[in-house]
Formats: C-alpha cells, structure tokens, sequence
C-alpha cells in the first residue's frame, strides 16, 4: 500500500490483486475541489476534498494478433485506432471496430456478479441469451452468448471482481442516474475485445417494472 501527492491531493492503493493472465488495482484518491477533476453535484459549496474511486486493469494479450475490420463510418461502431507501418512503409494510423474473436473464443460468457440481487437474474439472462438469434444469423454458430449466474452449476468457481477473464454483468449505485453502459478492454493491436462489462443502472428495472 502506498500513497501518492500531487497539486495538495492524495492517493492510495486500496487493493492489489493478481490472476493468470491480468493484474488488478483499485485506487482511492482524494483531491481540493481546485483540481481538474468534475466536481460531485451534490457536494456543497464551499468544500474542501472529496473522494474519487477508480481501477486500474493489466492484461495479457493474445498471442496471434485477431484479423482486424477496418471502421466504416456509415455504422456505429466503437473503435479503436491502430498504428502500423514497416520497414518500407510510412507509418498510417486509421480506426478499427472493437469485435470479440469468436474463431478463438467459440463462446462469450457473462457473469451476473453476485452482488446484483436475484430478483433480476432471470430478465437479466434472457436480454443477454436474446443476442443469441442475432450471432446466429450471422453465421456464428448456435448458443454463441452465455450467461451465468451465482446459482448455476457451471458458475466459475473462481469468479472474482475485477479478473478480466471474465465478462460480468453488474448492477450501479441507485443514486447513480442512468439506464445503463458497457465499458470494454480491447486489444490496441486489432481491436479485439478482451473484455467487456454491462453496468445496468438500478432506474432501468424501477421504470421498467411500473409501466
């Protein structure tokens, strides 16, 4: 554990946790309101600190770099912007989508995180096993998106927040205000997806249950 000063603000290393192929670190950080950083609405006026949380991921990469897709602007993707050059190129930079590897990972699993509560497992897997038709259609192959929770027998066994080798689906604060995002690692090489989250926001199933 150490801690960090910088512009009369403070870090500290929280939590430190290894797994096979990645390395995790979740960060507390304390900073004057003066600092770049957004300031808490509901913070009041006149404060002196508040208090940011934030992670920090390493992950292996794969060993055969995926064929990359190149970015079509016409269609939404999300991208990544790729470098690459030769010995008798110029270097050219240009924007590939962000697309799991499903020659190499046959299957993509999501964990519903222990912590979401079982109430909503079950609309949970049906959302995620729904993009099941979609992979289908286009020629990936049947039962291609899997999802698990605690109470399923295949669960990992070793299922831990924060281990990028698994995708998981969790639940945001309640006085967090949205319906939902995704946030993803990829492969700076290609665009690959190493991992992807779902953050489902608590007014999403509120709403949702008094219609």
């Amino acid at each position: 554990v150490g801690t960090m000063g910088g512009r009369g603000g403070v870090s500290h290393l929280m939590e430190a946790r290894g797994f096979p192929l990645n390395m995790y670190f979740k960060y507390m950080t304390q900073s004057p309101i003066m600092a770049p950083v957004k300031r808490d609405r509901h913070q009041r006026r006149g404060g002196n600190n508040y208090t940011l949380y934030y992670s920090v991921a390493f992950c292996k990469l794969p060993d055969e770099v995926m064929i990359s897709r190149q970015k079509d602007r016409r269609v939404g993707f999300f991208e990544t912007s790729v470098v690459r050059g030769g010995v008798n190129n110029v270097n050219q930079e240009y924007n590939v989508i962000n697309k799991w590897n499903i020659n190499r990972r046959k299957h993509i699993l999501y964990c519903i995180d222990p912590a979401v509560p079982s109430l909503y497992h079950d609309t949970i897997k049906k959302g995620v096993l729904s993009w099941n038709e979609a992979f289908e259609h286009a020629g990936c192959g049947s039962n291609v998106v899997q999802c698990l929770s605690e109470n399923d027998d295949n669960f990992p066994t070793d299922y831990a927040r924060g281990d990028a080798r698994y995708s998981a689906i969790y639940m945001t604060d309640p006085a967090i205000p949205v319906y939902g995002f995704g946030p993803s690692l990829t492969d700076f090489r290609s665009g690959e997806i190493i991992v992807s989250h779902v953050l489902l926001g608590f007014s999403a199933f509120t709403e949702g249950t008094s219609r």
